[in-house]
């Protein structure tokens, strides 16, 4: 391989995942991320174990990040953009804009794993994200929680908990027809984590449907209605308000029962959709590849990692809503992929 150079742009878990591979499979890798820290939002998230391992993943971001970290074949560029990419496949020249000067690379392959931006809050204002005390997004507990280890610390005083699923995913009217896959089981399982806390706290989950994404769900699901007693409404609240009252109210409508109900919560917390990163488009612009209908990057065809263009490849989130667990594995197939592009190139 004469050009044994590799650029992995983004640093989450896919990020981290795919320039760990490559540098163990000879790469010398060029680890660019646009902020000042590694590991992206997934580095962010709190552990949801309670007795046992919850399997949220969230505890492999830091263990990979700590490997990359002390990888020599690694070069990180905080702080970094791509500003220019040129050439062709094998013998990409690349031109980073970082904060010591624009620095000019050569590669042999591009691996695109950019991340994804959670729902902008003002697309669903009337549920009162951003603006109404006691609304909260599902991303902003996971925080609140990795913070402050307990969730009495991160909310002193909070007893009636509700959660509300699919804000801003399969809503046809902001084009997010898709399924986030992650929110329902992220979701259930800070839940879960809470009620082990604060075994008399009552919490409730509004949903659409339920998605059984991953291994194993269908019976922690029936564990958090029958041991947790969290209760499950199929209902997406249509309003959020507090005014007059002390408390965040929701109206919403029962699916099951078809009734127009009424709830008070000490807290809101939304689940708010995966969507394209708010600076992707511009990536896709100076890499020369296409997105899809919903802003993430467009693979060359299913099962293949590749993107509209020969010797860039993509993986993670900008490619679309995924788990941690299933980034690590799409990571890793996407350096397996590279490395098969190039032996037969």
């Amino acid at each position: 391989m004469s050009n044994n150079n590799l650029l992995v742009i983004g640093s989450g878990i896919a990020g981290l995942t795919a320039a760990q591979a490559a540098a163990k499979n000879g790469f010398t890798v060029h680890l660019v991320e646009k902020d000042g820290v590694l590991g992206g939002k997934a580095a962010t998230y709190a552990c949801k174990a309670t007795n046992n391992c919850a399997k949220c993943s969230a505890c492999l971001v830091l263990q990979v990040r700590a490997a990359v970290e002390a990888e020599e074949g690694i070069k990180v560029y905080l702080h970094s953009r791509v500003s220019r990419c040129g050439g062709q496949p094998g013998n990409y020249q690349v031109q980073l804009k970082t904060p010591a000067g624009e620095v000019e690379i050569q590669v042999a392959g591009i691996i695109v794993a950019a991340g994804f931006s959670p729902l902008a809050p003002e697309k669903r204002g009337e549920l009162g994200l951003g603006w109404q005390r006691g609304v909260i997004s599902a991303l902003e507990l996971e925080q609140a929680l990795a913070r402050e280890g307990k969730f009495v610390k991160a909310y002193p005083g909070v007893q009636k908990i509700g959660f509300v699923q699919c804000v801003g995913s399969r809503d046809l009217a902001l084009g997010n027809e898709y399924c986030s896959q992650v929110c329902c089981m992220y979701a259930l399982r800070l839940a879960r984590k809470i009620k082990h806390e604060l075994p008399d706290s009552e919490i409730a989950v509004f949903y659409m449907d339920i998605q059984t994404f991953g291994r194993s769900f269908d019976k922690y699901l029936k564990e958090i209605e029958e041991v947790a007693q969290i209760k499950l409404v199929r209902g997406i609240p249509a309003k959020v308000f507090s005014f007059p009252y002390e408390k965040v109210t929701v109206r919403y409508t029962d699916s099951l029962s078809g009734r127009v109900e009424s709830e008070q919560f000490d807290l809101l917390v939304l689940s708010t959709a995966i969507t394209p990163e708010n600076e992707l488009t511009e990536l896709a612009q100076t890499l020369g590849i296409e997105q899809n209908r919903f802003g993430f990057l467009a693979n060359l065809e299913p099962g293949n990692y590749q993107s509209s263009k020969k010797g860039i490849y993509v993986c993670g989130t900008c490619q679309g809503p995924k788990s941690i667990s299933d980034s690590i594995a799409q990571a890793r197939a996407v350096v397996g992929q590279l490395l098969t592009d190039q032996a037969t190139r």
